[in-house]
Protein backbone atom coordinates (compact mmCIF):
# COMPACT_ATOMS: atom_id res chain seq x y z
CA UNK A 1 0.00 0.00 0.00
CA UNK A 2 1.11 3.40 -0.93
CA UNK A 3 1.85 6.10 2.10
CA UNK A 4 -0.45 8.89 1.76
CA UNK A 5 0.51 12.30 3.32
CA UNK A 6 -0.77 13.62 5.95
CA UNK A 7 -0.16 16.82 4.58
CA UNK A 8 -1.31 17.00 0.19
CA UNK A 9 1.82 19.85 -0.37
CA UNK A 10 4.97 17.97 1.42
CA UNK A 11 5.36 15.64 -1.14
CA UNK A 12 6.73 17.40 -4.61
CA UNK A 13 5.66 14.42 -7.12
CA UNK A 14 1.95 14.23 -5.95
CA UNK A 15 -0.70 14.34 -8.58
CA UNK A 16 -2.55 16.97 -6.80
CA UNK A 17 -5.99 18.37 -7.51
CA UNK A 18 -5.99 22.02 -6.81
CA UNK A 19 -8.50 24.01 -6.88
CA UNK A 20 -7.94 28.02 -6.10
CA UNK A 21 -11.11 30.72 -5.89
CA UNK A 22 -10.79 34.23 -6.71
CA UNK A 23 -7.66 32.78 -9.42
CA UNK A 24 -7.88 36.44 -10.80
CA UNK A 25 -6.69 38.42 -8.39
CA UNK A 26 -3.36 39.31 -8.01
CA UNK A 27 -2.29 36.53 -5.55
CA UNK A 28 -4.57 34.00 -6.71
CA UNK A 29 -2.85 34.40 -10.20
CA UNK A 30 0.70 34.31 -7.96
CA UNK A 31 -0.51 30.93 -5.74
CA UNK A 32 -1.91 29.33 -9.11
CA UNK A 33 1.53 29.87 -10.89
CA UNK A 34 3.49 28.74 -8.11
CA UNK A 35 1.67 25.59 -7.15
CA UNK A 36 2.36 24.54 -11.16
CA UNK A 37 5.62 25.37 -10.73
CA UNK A 38 6.34 23.18 -7.51
CA UNK A 39 4.24 20.58 -8.42
CA UNK A 40 5.06 19.27 -12.07
CA UNK A 41 2.50 16.69 -11.83
CA UNK A 42 -0.35 18.80 -10.24
CA UNK A 43 -3.16 20.40 -12.28
CA UNK A 44 -5.27 23.71 -10.69
CA UNK A 45 -8.57 25.24 -11.21
CA UNK A 46 -9.72 28.52 -10.81
CA UNK A 47 -12.87 29.25 -9.95
CA UNK A 48 -14.71 32.88 -10.19
CA UNK A 49 -15.41 34.96 -12.65
CA UNK A 50 -12.86 35.84 -14.38
CA UNK A 51 -9.74 34.00 -15.50
CA UNK A 52 -6.28 33.80 -13.90
CA UNK A 53 -3.57 36.36 -15.31
CA UNK A 54 -1.91 33.42 -17.38
CA UNK A 55 -2.25 30.70 -19.44
CA UNK A 56 -1.22 26.64 -18.81
CA UNK A 57 -1.25 23.78 -19.96
CA UNK A 58 -2.43 22.24 -16.61
CA UNK A 59 -3.97 24.79 -15.39
CA UNK A 60 -8.44 25.39 -16.26
CA UNK A 61 -11.00 27.71 -15.52
CA UNK A 62 -14.41 27.72 -14.02
CA UNK A 63 -16.65 30.66 -14.81
CA UNK A 64 -18.84 30.77 -12.03
CA UNK A 65 -20.75 33.38 -9.38
CA UNK A 66 -19.44 31.85 -6.18
CA UNK A 67 -23.13 33.45 -4.43
CA UNK A 68 -25.25 31.93 -7.51
CA UNK A 69 -26.59 28.85 -5.82
CA UNK A 70 -27.55 27.17 -9.12
CA UNK A 71 -24.64 28.45 -11.34
CA UNK A 72 -22.91 25.81 -8.53
CA UNK A 73 -24.58 22.98 -9.78
CA UNK A 74 -24.91 23.74 -13.68
CA UNK A 75 -20.77 24.49 -13.47
CA UNK A 76 -20.06 20.93 -11.38
CA UNK A 77 -18.83 18.98 -13.82
CA UNK A 78 -16.17 21.58 -14.93
CA UNK A 79 -15.22 21.28 -11.37
CA UNK A 80 -12.04 18.70 -10.21
CA UNK A 81 -14.01 15.78 -8.78
CA UNK A 82 -11.25 15.31 -6.32
CA UNK A 83 -9.64 18.22 -4.56
CA UNK A 84 -6.94 17.99 -2.43
CA UNK A 85 -5.95 21.60 -2.22
CA UNK A 86 -8.17 23.82 -1.82
CA UNK A 87 -7.37 28.06 -1.28
CA UNK A 88 -9.61 30.76 -1.18
CA UNK A 89 -8.26 33.35 -2.75
CA UNK A 90 -11.23 35.97 -2.66
CA UNK A 91 -11.41 39.59 -0.38
CA UNK A 92 -12.01 42.63 -1.39
CA UNK A 93 -11.28 46.12 0.98
CA UNK A 94 -12.40 48.94 -1.82
CA UNK A 95 -14.07 49.60 -4.67
CA UNK A 96 -17.57 49.69 -5.68
CA UNK A 97 -20.17 49.38 -2.89
CA UNK A 98 -16.82 48.88 -0.14
CA UNK A 99 -15.15 51.71 1.97
CA UNK A 100 -12.53 51.97 4.10
CA UNK A 101 -13.99 53.74 7.36
CA UNK A 102 -12.41 55.73 9.61
CA UNK A 103 -14.53 56.01 12.10
CA UNK A 104 -18.31 55.57 13.11
CA UNK A 105 -19.22 58.62 11.03
CA UNK A 106 -18.01 56.41 7.93
CA UNK A 107 -19.73 53.60 8.41
CA UNK A 108 -22.88 52.71 6.55
CA UNK A 109 -25.29 49.49 6.67
CA UNK A 110 -25.32 48.48 2.74
CA UNK A 111 -20.95 49.17 2.94
CA UNK A 112 -20.38 46.40 6.04
CA UNK A 113 -22.43 44.14 4.75
CA UNK A 114 -21.12 44.22 1.50
CA UNK A 115 -17.36 44.12 2.74
CA UNK A 116 -18.92 40.75 4.87
CA UNK A 117 -20.00 39.68 1.63
CA UNK A 118 -17.44 38.92 -0.47
CA UNK A 119 -14.93 38.34 2.81
CA UNK A 120 -16.64 35.86 4.86
CA UNK A 121 -19.49 34.66 3.11
CA UNK A 122 -17.64 33.60 -0.43
CA UNK A 123 -15.39 31.34 1.81
CA UNK A 124 -18.52 29.64 3.45
CA UNK A 125 -20.28 29.12 -0.17
CA UNK A 126 -17.47 28.12 -1.80
CA UNK A 127 -17.00 24.89 1.22
CA UNK A 128 -20.44 24.19 1.34
CA UNK A 129 -20.10 23.16 -2.09
CA UNK A 130 -16.94 21.78 -2.65
CA UNK A 131 -16.50 19.69 0.72
CA UNK A 132 -17.76 16.60 -0.37
CA UNK A 133 -15.37 16.56 -3.45
CA UNK A 134 -11.89 16.64 -0.69
CA UNK A 135 -9.98 13.79 -1.02
CA UNK A 136 -11.05 10.31 1.28
CA UNK A 137 -7.45 9.07 1.93
CA UNK A 138 -5.71 11.22 3.92
CA UNK A 139 -6.19 14.92 4.72
CA UNK A 140 -6.80 17.59 2.47
CA UNK A 141 -5.74 21.17 2.59
CA UNK A 142 -8.28 23.97 3.13
CA UNK A 143 -7.16 27.48 3.32
CA UNK A 144 -8.05 31.03 3.52
CA UNK A 145 -6.43 34.15 2.84
CA UNK A 146 -7.38 36.18 5.73
CA UNK A 147 -5.35 39.12 7.11
CA UNK A 148 -3.83 39.96 10.45
CA UNK A 149 -6.30 43.37 10.71
CA UNK A 150 -9.04 40.38 11.28
CA UNK A 151 -7.35 39.24 14.32
CA UNK A 152 -9.80 40.76 17.26
CA UNK A 153 -6.32 40.28 19.72
CA UNK A 154 -4.27 42.06 17.58
CA UNK A 155 -6.06 45.24 17.25
CA UNK A 156 -4.85 48.18 18.40
CA UNK A 157 -5.48 50.73 16.11
CA UNK A 158 -8.75 50.56 15.66
CA UNK A 159 -10.89 51.86 11.88
CA UNK A 160 -10.92 49.89 9.15
CA UNK A 161 -14.58 48.57 10.68
CA UNK A 162 -16.25 46.28 7.59
CA UNK A 163 -13.21 44.82 6.24
CA UNK A 164 -11.74 43.91 9.92
CA UNK A 165 -15.06 42.62 11.08
CA UNK A 166 -15.60 40.28 8.02
CA UNK A 167 -12.11 38.90 8.35
CA UNK A 168 -12.82 38.10 11.92
CA UNK A 169 -16.05 36.40 10.46
CA UNK A 170 -14.29 34.51 7.98
CA UNK A 171 -11.34 33.80 11.15
CA UNK A 172 -14.89 32.36 12.92
CA UNK A 173 -15.63 30.40 9.63
CA UNK A 174 -12.12 28.73 9.31
CA UNK A 175 -12.58 27.73 12.66
CA UNK A 176 -16.16 26.53 12.20
CA UNK A 177 -15.06 24.26 9.00
CA UNK A 178 -12.11 22.80 10.61
CA UNK A 179 -13.79 21.66 13.33
CA UNK A 180 -16.68 19.40 10.41
CA UNK A 181 -13.90 18.51 8.73
CA UNK A 182 -11.66 17.20 11.76
CA UNK A 183 -9.59 14.30 10.15
CA UNK A 184 -10.07 14.64 6.61
CA UNK A 185 -8.60 18.22 6.00
CA UNK A 186 -5.95 20.46 7.30
CA UNK A 187 -7.91 23.96 7.50
CA UNK A 188 -6.29 26.96 8.18
CA UNK A 189 -6.71 31.09 7.86
CA UNK A 190 -3.55 32.47 6.80
CA UNK A 191 -2.33 36.49 6.56
CA UNK A 192 -0.29 36.91 3.17
CA UNK A 193 1.58 39.86 4.37
CA UNK A 194 1.09 43.12 2.86
CA UNK A 195 1.60 42.51 -0.82
CA UNK A 196 1.26 44.79 -3.96
CA UNK A 197 -2.40 43.96 -5.65
CA UNK A 198 -5.10 45.71 -6.30
CA UNK A 199 -6.36 45.42 -2.75
CA UNK A 200 -3.55 47.77 -0.93
CA UNK A 201 -2.44 49.60 -4.30
CA UNK A 202 -4.33 52.82 -2.35
CA UNK A 203 -3.04 52.11 0.80
CA UNK A 204 0.91 50.89 0.08
CA UNK A 205 1.87 54.14 -1.90
CA UNK A 206 3.84 55.83 1.15
CA UNK A 207 5.20 52.78 2.49
CA UNK A 208 8.93 51.50 2.24
CA UNK A 209 8.87 49.17 -1.06
CA UNK A 210 11.19 46.78 1.27
CA UNK A 211 7.67 46.27 3.37
CA UNK A 212 5.44 45.30 0.46
CA UNK A 213 5.96 41.76 -0.96
CA UNK A 214 5.27 41.34 -4.87
CA UNK A 215 2.34 38.61 -5.32
CA UNK A 216 5.02 36.28 -6.53
CA UNK A 217 6.79 36.39 -3.50
CA UNK A 218 3.94 36.54 -1.15
CA UNK A 219 2.76 33.23 -2.80
CA UNK A 220 6.26 31.89 -2.15
CA UNK A 221 5.57 32.80 1.50
CA UNK A 222 2.35 31.31 2.07
CA UNK A 223 3.08 27.71 -0.07
CA UNK A 224 5.99 27.39 2.60
CA UNK A 225 3.96 27.57 5.65
CA UNK A 226 1.33 25.49 4.27
CA UNK A 227 3.31 23.30 3.32
CA UNK A 228 4.64 22.30 7.24
CA UNK A 229 1.32 22.04 8.57
CA UNK A 230 0.24 18.70 9.93
CA UNK A 231 -3.45 17.82 10.96
CA UNK A 232 -2.43 19.12 14.42
CA UNK A 233 -2.74 22.94 13.37
CA UNK A 234 -5.85 22.62 11.68
CA UNK A 235 -8.00 25.40 12.92
CA UNK A 236 -5.21 27.83 13.38
CA UNK A 237 -4.70 31.60 12.08
CA UNK A 238 -0.99 31.96 10.37
CA UNK A 239 1.27 34.44 9.13
CA UNK A 240 3.08 34.54 5.95
CA UNK A 241 6.03 34.03 8.75
CA UNK A 242 4.40 31.12 9.72
CA UNK A 243 3.72 32.80 13.47
CA UNK A 244 0.51 31.29 14.94
CA UNK A 245 -1.57 34.72 14.71
CA UNK A 246 -4.49 35.63 17.69
CA UNK A 247 -7.87 35.21 16.93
Amino acid sequence: MIAVSPNPLADAEAPLAIVVTGASGGLGSALCRELLDRFPNATATGLGRSPPSFAHERLGFCNIDLFDEAAWTAHAPEIPARIDVLLHAVGGLHGPGLTVEKALSDVHEDEILAAYRVNAVSFLLAMKHLKGRLRREGCSLVAALSAQVGSIGDNRSGGWYGYRMAKAGLNMGVRNVALELRGRAITVAIHPGTTATRLSAPFVARRSPASVASPEASAKHILDVLARLTPAETGRFFSWRGIELPW
